[in-house]
This record gives structure tokens, sequence and C-alpha cells, in this order.
């Protein structure tokens, strides 16, 4: 382990109330443009929400006629993973014409770490270049596994807390973020002799309490480890709890709000860690 980098750098609370739910109106559901075939019904028909996120990760790569059009609407998507993933095709495309759809799906965004990757992406498009790039980066940053494992069977959280992760380093100045299976950007990353850390991470607690005048909270804690080649160099914990005042959610909303509150979880816990994770990679 490297001198001063202590194995439980530091937890962080976050405390969200949510007066409404973020997520498009039932009346006025975004639609699929038919030229994009099953990858437009998967986006904006699939009832798995993971379904969701694969198809908009596909129209970003594979830039199909219409495919702006379409990422723009699902931004309304009411999983934070679903809006997190489009905002990542957006910024594959490449075209600038959906900076302002970014920027006005960032501004009614209440999920902190879905806006930073809003906020990045229209970024890159505005100054023209992928927010992938490795100029002036110190560290790359792979999401590894993450797993939940508390007492609550919530399969949508273990996408949120990646979802939320990715969102996080990419706000990292100093910090690249690099899948496992982009070859590509790896090899640039050994041609610079690049260090390489893996974020993996765990849900531990997931509860729903009372809250006021008939509300409820629901808290989220979680679990960063950092590793490098394969050896442990440091841990992250956060907590959030996220108070819905609107009377009791159903089972959608419930989830919604489970998947936010671990987001906000992610958030805290990697909240100043820049220089931690640097110090992670001597």
């Amino acid at each position: 382990m490297p001198v001063g980098v202590s194995r439980a750098w530091r937890v962080g609370w976050l405390v969200v109330a949510l007066l409404a739910p973020a997520r498009p109106s039932a009346a006025d559901p975004p639609k699929a443009t038919s030229t994009l075939g099953p990858m437009g019904h998967d986006l904006f028909e699939a009832a798995d929400f993971r379904v969701r996120v694969g198809a908009a990760l596909a129209l970003g790569k594979q830039r199909p006629a219409g495919a702006r059009a379409s990422l723009e609407r699902a931004l309304q998507d009411p999983h934070p993973a679903v809006r997190t993933a489009v905002a990542s095709a957006l910024s594959v495309l490449a075209d600038p014409a959906a900076a302002p759809a970014l920027e006005r799906a960032a501004a009614r965004e209440q999920v902190a770490p879905v806006r930073a990757r809003m906020a990045e992406s229209m970024d890159g498009l505005r100054r023209g270049r992928p927010p992938s790039t490795l100029d002036g980066k110190q560290v790359v940053v792979q999401i590894g596994r993450m797993t939940n494992e508390s007492d609550v069977i919530a399969p949508e959280v273990e996408d949120a807390i990646a979802a939320a992760a990715r969102a996080e380093v990419s706000r990292m100045r100093a910090a690249a973020l690099v899948d496992a299976a982009d070859s590509e950007s790896l090899a640039r990353v050994r041609a610079r002799r690049l260090p390489i850390l893996v974020l993996e991470g765990r849900v531990d607690k997931l509860s729903v309490s009372p809250g006021a005048d008939g509300g409820i909270v629901v808290s989220a804690h979680v679990e960063l480890r950092i590793q490098r080649a394969g050896a442990l160099r440091g841990t992250i914990a956060g907590g959030a709890s996220v108070e819905e005042r609107d009377g009791s959610p159903d089972e959608e909303r419930l989830r919604d709000l489970r998947a936010r509150a671990v987001a906000a979880a992610v958030e805290g816990a990697l909240r100043g860690a820049e220089k931690g994770l640097q110090a992670a990679a001597k």
C-alpha cells in the first residue's frame, strides 16, 4: 500500500428531498423513431431498463439516421441508469447539435451523478472533443463488479451504483474513464504508461423508513474498493437518504427512489476522492 493512503478514506452522507418524480409524463411519453427499427423499439418500449441502456449505447455507436433526435427524447427516461447511458451515447455520437438538449435535461435532473454525466457530455460536444480523451490525465479508472449485498431484493441498484460511479469519475480532471473492452483506448493508455485502477463496489445497506407527512425515507450505504493489478489500495464508503414527501409511492417510484439513494451515496463517497485515487495509483 502506498504511503499516506488509508484503507478507509472517508464516509460521506447526503440527504436529498424529492418533491416530485423526475420522469416523463404518462400522457406524453417519448416515442420511437420508426427508422431505428429494433433499437428504437428497445429504447422506448422495453420494460427492462437494462435493455433500454443497451439500446441507447448501441445507437451512439452505430449512428443510424434519427439517432440524435431519439436519444434526446430518451433523456426523459424514468430510470437514472438509462439517462446516464443516453448522455454517454450522445457524447459518442459527437453531434454538437445535441448540446442544448443535454443542457435542458441537466437543468431538470434531480440525480446528481446523472446530471454530472449530462454536463460532461455537453461540455465535450461544445468543445468538439470526446470526454474520454487522455490529455492531462494522470490515472485511468475502470468500473468493475458492482453488487447488491443488502437485505433488499432490488436489481436496479447494481446498475445505479455503476452508473453513478461512472458519472463521478467522468467529472474528475485527472482521471480518465476507460472501459475494459475498449481495446483502442487501452492501447493508448499503455503507450502513455498511465496507471489503471479498478473501482468495484457493493450496496451493503438499503432501507425504507417512515418520513414526514406520510412520506417515506429511503437510505442507502455503499462501499467502493480501489484496486490496482489485483491488489487492494483503499476503500471509500458513502451513504445517502432520499425523502419522498408526496405520499406513499408505487413500486415503480420506489425503484426509482432506491436507485437515487444509491447514486447519491456513491456521490458522497467519491466527492473529493480524486487525490486519493491519484495516491492509490502510485
